[in-house]
């Protein structure tokens, strides 16, 4: 599949400002996770210092496609691409499971997530799986531009 614009952009500039939203919500994510895993007695340090490494990649693979869109090169892409692409993987498996958890659910009093609450993480999920995939498409069909491919898979 392929798409010849990002919004009211070309595909250049919309691979651009994805690249500086995933480098923006990255920071984010970066100093967020740091101040969970500096915190004592945090009970949620290992998966901050698993978000701080998740955050670094990603801020690396940024790098890598902003240098492909400066100097005309699609080769870089691929690893933005890549990582990505099994993000965008990992938010659907976590989809299924969320899902099969909602069909399988019998409440409790003690429950410390309720069936509502799975629902929000569900439909939060989905947008943003939409949205990546979208973005996906975006820097993949730039990619094929750049390279001269005539189809897209």
């Amino acid at each position: 599949m392929k798409v010849t614009g990002c919004c009211c952009f070309d595909l250049r500039t919309g691979t651009k400002t994805i690249a500086y939203l995933h480098i923006v919500f990255s920071v984010i994510n970066l100093i967020t996770n740091f101040f969970v895993f500096i915190t004592p007695n945090s009970e949620s340090r290992s998966s901050a210092g698993v978000g701080i490494l998740g955050s670094i990649i990603s801020l690396a693979a940024c790098y890598f496609l902003l240098k492909g869109i400066k100097e005309n090169q699609p080769d870089y892409f691929k690893y933005w691409i890549i990582l990505n692409g099994i993000g965008l993987g990992l938010i659907l498996i976590v989809m299924i499971i969320i899902a099969v958890v909602l069909l399988t659910y019998s409440p409790q009093e003690t429950d410390e997530y309720t069936a509502e609450t799975l629902i929000v993480a569900a439909i939060l999920l989905l947008i943003s799986e939409m949205v990546g995939v979208y973005f996906w498409l975006v820097v993949r069909s730039y990619k094929s531009q750049l390279a001269g491919d005539v189809n897209v898979v």
